[in-house]
């Protein structure tokens, strides 16, 4: 399917999941160069930052303690390092978010065949101007799992497996809306919980589908990025220069998230069938609405 062709019967027909992969895998291949850049751009610094830091962690000395099965020398090692490894980790993750938005703001301008592609510096500033909503997108995305474990620690065990299988449902759909709310936010300009409910109003009709396309699409993505990882450990012989194997590990991680923008690229096609083929392609624009959709 052409871009003129996804533009005109977007609108029209709902795209099955294969039509959906292969749209996205041809806006992925005919556009390499530019993930290619966005990723090493957003990626590359902050992974390299990350691996430096895991390299700090005193891993052994956490092992032989445990080893000992001493739980009160456990209690005593100083878990410092892993505290700042892993707030880290979460601040690079809130990094990592532009390479969602990017995605989402160029496959919406992609489909949309009676305008021009955007450049890159046009989707990187589309996208940095949607970050600060993207964060506060994913910091609720945390807090309502976190409420979810923690409402489930008041539970007795006699429900304990009907329980677990309600969370699983629940985190499921949490992720599911998550992506789509991330699309909401960087195409529809909406801003924290107005990102979410519009994302639910979207995607209600179909929400196992939207399911299973998520599913789908983070089983690739965890797939390239498990054998890229794979490929990273080979390279063990430079432990002993951990700046060298820090700039390996940010290269293999540039590629690995190339992954991260094919999964962008497809719920964002998703999203947008769904929203002009839905309710939403009916509904008025609410003139109340503060700006930004919050």
């Amino acid at each position: 399917m052409t871009r003129q062709e996804a533009s005109g019967q977007i609108g029209q027909r709902e795209f099955s999941v294969g039509e959906i992969l292969r749209l996205s895998a041809d806006l992925f291949f005919e556009n390499i160069g530019k993930w290619l850049l966005l990723c090493a751009i957003v990626y590359f610094p902050t992974s390299f930052i990350v691996q430096y830091v895991a390299l700090q962690l005193p891993v052994d000395e956490v092992y032989n303690t445990l080893m000992q099965g001493d739980l009160y020398a456990v209690t005593q090692l100083d878990w410092t390092p892993y505290l700042i490894y892993y707030g880290v980790q979460i601040g690079m993750s809130l990094i990592w978010l532009l390479t969602n938005l990017a995605a989402a703001i160029y496959a919406d301008r992609w489909l949309q065949a009676d305008r021009s592609a955007y450049r890159f510096g046009e989707m990187m500033k589309a996208a940095v101007r949607r970050w600060p909503a993207g964060m506060l997108v994913a910091v609720l995305l945390f807090l309502l799992i976190l409420v979810l474990i923690t409402m489930s620690m008041f539970v007795g065990y006699s429900v304990l497996p009907l329980l677990m299988i309600l969370m699983v449902v629940a985190v499921l759909i949490l992720i599911a809306l998550y992506y789509t709310a991330l699309s909401a936010t960087a195409i529809r300009q909406k801003t924290g919980p107005a990102a979410y409910r519009y994302a639910s109003m979207v995607i209600r009709r179909k929400i196992g589908k939207t399911i299973g396309l998520t599913l789908l699409l983070m089983v690739i993505q965890m797939g390239l990025s498990y054998l890229l990882e794979m490929f990273t450990s080979s390279f063990g012989v430079l432990a002993s220069n951990p700046i060298l194997l820090c700039l390996v590990a940010a290269l293999v991680n540039v590629i690995a998230s190339l992954s991260t923008v094919f999964l962008s690229m497809g719920i964002t096609i998703y999203f947008i069938n769904q929203e002009q083929i839905g309710p939403m392609a009916a509904r008025p624009q609410n003139p109340w609405e503060l700006p930004g959709g919050f």
